[in-house]
């Protein structure tokens, strides 16, 4: 996100593409069940109450994959990639 916004201008990425991209980033690196996380931690999230769906599934889910010690320190460095880079494009927005 940071690179993002110092090459905003540049060959690489026209002016005003800026709010563009960064949305795509945040889908791709979001909490959502179709991201990047959500593949790699896929195993994990299958095995997971199975058959079960909703909101609710999801909730617990994420507190499933921050207690599960195979699951922590990637589920943790997906939140904290993702709020850093919430943040940041705030930041290059604002």
């Amino acid at each position: 996100m940071l690179l993002l916004g110092y090459s905003q201008g540049e060959f690489y990425l026209p002016e005003g593409a800026y709010g563009a991209v960064a949305c795509a980033v945040l889908l791709l690196w979001s909490p959502l069940p179709v991201s990047l996380p959500a593949v790699l931690l896929g195993d994990a999230r299958d095995r997971f109450e199975p058959g079960t769906t909703g909101v609710k599934r999801g909730l617990r889910l994420m507190r499933y994959l921050y207690e599960n010690q195979d699951t922590r320190v990637s589920f943790g460095a997906s939140i904290i990639g993702f709020v850093a880079a919430l943040f940041l494009s705030l930041y290059q927005t604002f």
